[in-house]
């Protein structure tokens, strides 16, 4: 059967009388394109073999047209045999487009459609096509995440690798801080070694110290209180302990007593014997204008102290007179640094130097004792010993202080129940005295917080006479 011109999918057609062959452009980029002579010899070829098979079976054959090229497109039929002599045929190896004429070797009932399985066909291929097209995408798609899962395993494992150096790297740290504490540790108990050895010879000679002084406090034999006896402290009982303390008490605060006794005597003949049977006065003259620029002007003033009587407070008079006596508080000076009293100190105002050395050198620095009496008490305007023991600094009450410088109230000293010693009383000049203390209010206030502790506010004293 001859076949028509065919549209071919390589871009050209082919007509009856194109005997020629078929150039390699008109069937696109197709190879094995075999010569253009061999193509003509073997299409005569073709068409005598199949127009003889087809006469010696008796029939009639589908063979090609005279003008179909053997390797054009429509050659490319399935594969098929055609006889050339009897019994045998040629064989054809391709495989066939929709518009490829087939060439039997059985007889021909007339014209032969196309197979009914070119569609199934078709149909299977495209299926083919799209399972194709879908593995692909199906194994770009496994591709693609499964290298975001190396990635992200890769910068995992990464980190882990950093954090492992890291850690490595504190472990080491760690090892060589126990290494040190391990040391420092080792050091430590060996000086707990040290430690514990000075503590039992510390124990040992604090048990004997103890041992000591309950001898000393009791009168007991020290012989009585070494090897087994010492653990037979006991065995005194507290009570004798106790009572032996408080024998020896007794007797030391009557010895005290007969000392001070005998001090207060020796002071009040002395007394008597330099400045008289009394009463005893002293004057006192301050400046004012000591240390303000006043072109060398003094504002003056005095005032008159009488002392106590000498039956009742006869040491701490007999030291104020000494002292006044040796001109010691000549050049001194009153410190505005409290505002319940006007404290004298031994200072010497025209050099700033401290006098006490030279109280100390004339033996005139301080009482024996405490001395105080209840007749005599710390009221306004009065004067007083400051200090344990007293002397020589002296204040002037500026209100009453029984309470604060009277028995029991310098809590702050060993011996609390001793007060500070009153033996004096401003009978003349008060003003003098209000004025000086205006100028400690002005400096620290009435509740005394107001001074800075830096400067110092003064009033000198001028000098000092026994009338």
């Amino acid at each position: 059967r001859e076949t028509s011109n065919v549209s071919l999918p390589y871009g050209s057609a082919l007509s009856p009388t194109s005997a020629g062959g078929v150039s390699a452009s008109s069937v696109g980029s197709s190879s094995n394109i075999v010569q253009r002579s061999q193509s003509q010899s073997s299409a005569t070829m073709y068409n005598a073999a199949a127009a003889n098979s087809s006469n010696s079976k008796g029939g009639s054959s589908e063979i090609l047209s005279p003008g179909a090229h053997p390797l054009s497109p429509t050659f490319f039929a399935e594969q098929s045999r055609i006889d050339t002599s009897a019994g045998k045929g040629v064989r054809r190896s391709f495989w066939a487009s929709s518009n490829t004429p087939r060439a039997s070797s059985s007889p021909s009932k007339g014209p032969r459609r196309s197979s009914s399985s070119s569609p199934l066909l078709s149909l299977k291929s495209n299926i083919a096509t799209v399972l194709l097209y879908a593995t692909i995408l199906g194994c770009g798609y496994f591709i693609v995440t499964t290298s975001q899962k190396l990635s992200a395993r890769e910068a995992r494992l990464k980190q882990m690798r950093n954090d492992y150096h890291i850690l490595h790297h504190k472990v080491r740290e760690t090892q060589n801080a126990l290494s040190t504490a391990n040391k420092v540790n080792h050091d430590l108990e060996d000086r707990s070694k040290v430690l514990e050895k000075t503590n039992s010879q510390l124990q040992s000679e604090l048990e004997a110290t103890k041992k000591k002084k309950i001898a000393d406090a009791t009168g007991v034999n020290p012989a009585l209180l070494t090897g087994d006896a010492a653990d037979d402290l006991d065995g005194l009982g507290s009570d004798e302990i106790t009572n032996l303390l408080m024998r020896r008490q007794d007797a030391m605060k009557s010895r005290i007593g007969s000392l001070q006794t005998k001090i207060q005597e020796i002071s009040r003949r002395e007394a008597e014997e330099r400045f008289g049977e009394g009463p005893h006065r002293v004057e006192v003259t301050v400046d004012f204008n000591a240390g303000v620029n006043t072109a060398g002007r003094p504002d003056l003033g005095t005032f008159v102290i009488e002392m106590a009587p000498l039956d009742q407070m006869p040491h701490a008079v007999h030291l104020f007179l000494q002292t006044v006596a040796h001109k010691l508080w000549d050049d001194t000076v009153f410190l505005h640094t409290t505002h319940h009293v006007l404290q004298a100190a031994p200072i010497e105002f025209s050099t700033g130097r401290s006098k006490r050395e030279d109280f100390a050198d004339a033996k005139l620095d301080q009482l024996s004792f405490q001395e105080y009496s209840e007749d005599y008490p710390h009221v306004k305007y009065t004067i007083g010993f400051g200090g344990r023991p007293g002397g020589p600094d002296f204040y002037i009450s500026t209100q009453d202080n029984s309470r604060y410088h009277g028995p029991g109230g310098q809590g702050h000293h060993d011996l609390h129940e001793e007060a500070d010693p009153c033996f004096g009383l401003v009978v003349v000049g008060h003003k003098v005295v209000d004025r000086m203390h205006r100028r400690s209010v002005a400096t620290v206030g009435k509740s005394g917080e107001a001074w800075d502790g830096k400067d110092v506010p003064i009033t000198s004293i001028v000098s000092m006479q026994v009338l």
